[in-house]
């Protein structure tokens, strides 16, 4: 059975609204207004090069990976500085990677010798680029490096994507995993794409109580639904994604509703993971419809699939779909026809997100401290002695931060740090 979009009216006039949030329908009545749609964006790219390298290049290249075995070894491409690496499991020989840009590079595929043709070169892009450059220039400086690594022949393989909405004022339903309904062989027709065919993997997880959900393949179409507030702070990347949230990646943003709070509540993501097969599947229905007007479509790269971010949303979010009876849950309504991907992408600034000191690198600081209490209760420090030495270290900042962060004082941290190093002394005469 097709789902229904409820009826949208403006929640304070109660007229009629294509974008209003009072969502109506013959099952509920249910206002929508207190949630925030952040940040619609492509949060991965994933480049295939096909072509066969450079022979002189690779050379060069496989002897700095030589020497990157035992030392720090970095190269430079297309005004990159990158630091080799080994490719580990990535199915490639070597991983060129600099993450304060946002790039990473996987050359030379286990599957074909560096003389024949294959998909040599992956370039992998993350929010750091993708957030702070058009996606002209990120396709640009992709195929600057192929040129510099492939021969003068080198084709797209394809391009892998990840969509990412981040709401705020929002919680998944109870039940969500049970809730969800995928579909497969769906056909689909909006803004040039007429058809796909593909099966969903039959795959679904839910782990963290309820704070992340996971449906479908990785080599297919995959849905991710996760409270990225909290993901955020593991992984490090606080500081950047509020500034996102906030608007500070874009010239022509405008606050959904009332713009990101910190204290308004968790944000959580939806994030569908369309594979590389997935998104040749459409590139290569496009050359077999009949349609003449649409036959040159193509989603071989980044800059192709660009152009279809919002009918790949509407695709995705088809294929897992919350039913609310005859009608779409409406919050799947919302997320579904409100999202804008190109909002965040085609108008950018560059803007170098600095970290508040001691925030979002705490795992670093009680490392840090952890060692410095060691080596002074190896030596006999007292703890005065060692405080002094801390506050004059260029770390005492971030340690303060951290401090902030767990509402501790500084006089709790003293009687701490020398209760800490005096029982590390007597434990290590002891032994």
């Amino acid at each position: 059975m097709k789902l229904k979009h409820a009826d949208r009216y403006d929640t304070w006039l109660y007229e009629e609204n294509e974008k209003g949030r009072l969502f109506c329908s013959t099952d509920f009545q249910q206002d929508l207004s207190k949630v925030k749609l952040l940040l619609s964006s492509v949060d991965t790219v994933r480049q295939l090069y096909r072509g066969t390298l450079d022979q002189d290049r690779f050379e060069e290249l496989d002897q700095e990976y030589e020497e990157a075995r035992n030392e720090t070894r970095i190269v430079h491409l297309h005004g990159f500085d990158f630091v080799v690496r080994p490719g580990g499991a990535s199915g490639y020989k070597i991983r060129l990677q600099n993450n304060e840009v946002g790039i990473i590079c996987f050359v030379k595929t286990h599957f074909a010798e560096s003389c024949r043709t294959g998909t040599h070169l992956k370039i992998e892009c993350s929010p750091k680029l993708l957030l702070t450059s058009t996606p002209e220039e990120v396709q640009s400086y992709m195929d600057g490096i192929a040129a510099e690594l492939l021969q003068e022949d080198f084709i797209y393989g394809g391009v892998a994507l990840h969509l990412a909405l981040d709401v705020q004022g929002y919680e998944p339903v109870k039940n969500f995993s049970d809730r969800i309904v995928c579909r497969s062989n769906r056909l689909f027709a909006r803004d040039g794409i007429d058809r796909a065919e593909m099966t969903l993997g039959e795959v679904s997880v839910q782990y963290g109580k309820g704070q992340s959900f996971t449906f479908g393949s990785v080599n297919a179409l995959q849905f991710a639904h996760y409270n990225k507030s909290k993901e955020i702070i593991s992984s490090d990347k606080r500081d950047f994604m509020h500034a996102a949230w906030s608007g500070e990646m874009s010239r022509n943003w405008t606050p959904d509703q009332y713009g990101f709070d910190p204290d308004y509540g968790d944000v959580w993501r939806l994030e569908f993971r369309f594979s590389h097969q997935v998104l040749n599947q459409f590139d290569e229905g496009f050359q077999t419809l009949p349609n003449n007007s649409v036959k040159d479509i193509r989603m071989k790269s980044y800059a192709q699939a660009f152009e279809h971010l919002g009918a790949l949303w509407e695709y995705a979010m088809e294929q897992f779909q919350l039913p609310e009876g005859k009608f779409y849950n409406p919050h799947w309504s919302l997320f579904m026809l409100d999202a804008d991907f190109n909002r965040h992408h085609q108008d950018v600034i560059y803007k170098r997100v600095r970290k508040e000191p001691g925030i979002d690198n705490a795992r670093n600081v009680a490392l840090a401290l952890g060692n410095i209490l060691s080596i002074h209760a190896r030596h006999g420090y007292s703890a005065g002695r060692s405080i002094d030495y801390l506050r004059k270290t260029g770390i005492w900042d971030d340690v303060l931060g951290y401090l902030r962060e767990r509402k501790i004082s500084l006089e709790e941290f003293n009687e701490s740090w020398r209760d800490r190093l005096l029982e590390r002394r007597m434990l290590k005469h002891a032994a």
